[in-house]
Order: structure tokens, then C-alpha cells, then sequence
């Protein structure tokens, strides 16, 4: 076996070891996607709940219901409590809108 011989089997080695690592890393990134992807879903839906348990309190929920019917007869301090709380939910559907927007939700997460 001459130098030429060994040298053509070293890169026929070598290229099917970049094709083997190719697809170890496509098979990575795949699985690194839908982690991430997972990962969001399950903040916004914590996000979303941590929001509504808000409204589990008896006081929270009437601010609530009188913030959404009659703003006027709420208390400065109940007026900044049924803002504030809007302004989470409005927040959390905005960065909802960024994921998607950026692609980090499937079309099956939507539905």
C-alpha cells in the first residue's frame, strides 16, 4: 500500500466523519427547537394562569368587575390594582405576539 493509497482512505474517513456530525448536529438542533419551543408554551400558559389565579381573591375579582363597568366609583388604589393587572395581561399576550411573530410557535400551537 503506498502513501496515495492511505491518503485517499484518510479522506473518505475524514468526509464521513463531517457527514456523520452533519446529521448528529441537524438531529441536535431539532430537539434544541422543539425544547425551546416547549419551553415558551409552558411560560406563557404559567404566565397566563398566574394571571387569572390573581382573580381567585374575592376583593381582586369585585375591583375587577366594577373596573370593567363603572371605573369612575373605584378607589385610586383599586384603579392602579385593575390597571396594573390589565397591563400584565397585555404584556403577556404581547410577548405571546413576539413569539409567534418570531416563530417559536407552531401552526399546531395556535389552533
Amino acid at each position: 500500500m503506498n502513501w496515495d493509497a492511505i491518503g485517499s482512505i484518510g479522506e473518505l474517513i475524514g468526509a464521513i466523519a463531517v457527514v456523520i456530525t452533519l446529521i448528529f448536529l441537524t438531529v441536535q438542533l431539532k430537539q434544541n427547537t422543539r425544547s425551546i419551543r416547549a419551553s415558551t408554551r409552558s411560560q406563557h400558559t404559567e404566565a397566563v394562569s398566574n394571571s387569572l389565579a390573581t382573580l381567585q381573591n374575592q376583593d381582586f375579582a369585585s375591583v375587577m368587575i366594577t373596573g370593567f363597568h363603572d371605573q369612575e366609583s373605584l378607589s385610586a388604589a383599586d384603579k392602579l390594582r385593575f390597571g396594573s393587572f390589565l397591563l400584565r395581561l397585555l404584556r403577556g399576550w404581547e410577548d405571546a405576539y413576539f413569539h409567534w411573530r418570531d416563530g417559536d410557535y407552531d401552526e399546531a400551537d395556535l389552533a
